[in-house]
């Protein structure tokens, strides 16, 4: 019985091949199953980060309204007390019989 080289070279340089082959398939998988978990959760954390701005957008969306209305409660108390001021200074002239535009002058 001879042994026969060639054909156990050939033999071993095919099951070589094979195993690269289907190692570089597994690992080609294992790659992909890992970048669809990475991409999974960078989504997740595009999400969440997503929902966290919202919630900040909205807290400062309430707090810039609660601003606006007390600064429009403010004017509004401003322009009463203008108004105040306004007729006393008007019942004052009255008074006195002078004004600033001469109008309430005094009759001599």
């Amino acid at each position: 019985m001879s042994i026969d080289f060639n054909k156990i070279q050939s033999m071993l340089g095919f099951g070589l091949s094979v195993f690269a082959a289907v190692s570089g398939a597994m690992m080609w998988y294992r790659g992909s199953i890992q970048k669809s978990y990475a991409a999974e959760r960078d989504f997740r954390h595009l999400r969440n980060n997503q929902e966290s701005h919202a919630k900040a957008l909205a807290m400062v969306d309430g707090e810039v309204k609660e601003l606006r209305d007390e600064i429009a409660e403010r004017f509004h108390r401003q322009e009463t007390e203008l108004v105040q001021i306004k007729s006393l200074l008007m019942a004052q002239f009255a008074r006195n019989g002078d004004s600033i535009s001469g109008i309430f002058g005094r009759k001599e």
